[in-house]
């Protein structure tokens, strides 16, 4: 139910109002900085455009509710790609839309990352969002409003804000531990406590972390990982360059995919924010968005000067 999600009351009064219009279609835009929360609203819409007992609020227990959930629901379909949604993609969206609803509901298409679209996967979104048929939704969700102005001016806009310390029942260090995200709160309350985290990590450990979190699931193993990293950024300058290489090896050795390990880039990236360190921090987060060699990228951030 939208009460279940903690923050944000402005955007669950919004939405549950958009409910009670009872419109036959309709295109969204949420935006901000926390991605896994943008995907929690948005699969909220998704649940009360559907539910079977939607009364003000989705219920959350319908056998529909619990499918959307599980993102097995038949009119459901979520549209991602870590480097941009491609042109083939938005082309099928169009096909999939012009479609009946297989179960006799609403057609939902979440489209993920929009702010890292190419020029042509845009300019075909527009086609398709500007007067979508009856029972179909997009949501759409980005990190910004950085975007054509032909697509907000077709939107319903909406901010999603970081939720705050206050709001997840954590302290100020908890929080930047995990950069405000939500999601990875959530399962860090479940498995631990505050001094579980303030105990020091070698950075030399990240390669067998990476190896214990993709082999067995447990979140405590990307702390572990969060951890490492927290040292190697914090002792970068005392670390010489045949130690960075090594670092970076055991990133690659960790056996994680190439987006696992552009995430723990991203962190990394994130603890560079600092006015002295602005300058790379552009850089690296501008050369994320292109599908450059991973080692590169590694050796970019980790190892160079």
């Amino acid at each position: 139910m939208f009460r279940d999600i903690v923050s944000n009351e402005e955007a669950k009064s919004f939405l549950q109002r958009e409910l009670s219009y009872n419109r036959k279609s309709g295109t969204y835009l949420f935006y901000g900085e926390d991605r896994e929360l943008q995907m929690r609203f948005a699969l909220a819409l998704a649940k009360g455009l559907n539910c079977e007992n939607m009364e003000n609020d989705f219920c959350g227990t319908c056998e529909t509710c619990k499918r959307i959930d599980h993102l097995t629901h038949g009119d459901l379909d979520i549209i991602e790609d870590p480097n941009g949604v491609k042109i083939d993609q938005v082309r099928k969206m169009i096909y999939e839309a012009s479609t009946t609803s297989y179960e006799g509901g609403k057609k939902v298409f979440i489209i993920k990352d929009i702010d890292k679209m190419k020029k042509e996967a845009s300019n075909g979104l527009l086609k398709i969002i500007e007067e979508p048929k009856d029972g179909t939704f997009f949501i759409m969700l980005s990190n910004s409003l950085n975007l054509l102005g032909t697509i907000k001016s077709r939107s319903i806009i909406l901010p999603i804000n970081k939720q705050k310390p206050e709001d997840l029942n954590i302290n100020e260090e908890e929080y930047k531990f995990f950069l405000g995200r939500a999601i990875e709160i959530e399962k860090y309350l479940e498995i631990s406590n505050e001094k579980y985290l303030k105990e020091p990590l070698s950075y030399e450990t990240i390669g067998e972390n990476i190896k214990k979190y993709i082999s067995t699931g447990e979140f405590k193993y990307k702390i572990n990982v969060y951890k490492a990293i927290r040292d190697f950024v914090k002792n970068r300058k005392y670390i010489d360059k045949i130690d960075r290489m090594f670092f970076c090896d055991e990133i690659l050795r960790g056996g994680g995919d190439r987006n696992f390990i552009k995430e723990i880039i991203a962190y990394s990236i994130e603890l560079l924010k600092c006015p002295e360190k602005m300058e790379d921090f552009l850089i690296l987060k501008g050369l994320q968005r292109y599908p450059i060699n991973i080692k590169n990228l590694l050796i970019t951030f980790f190892v160079k000067d």
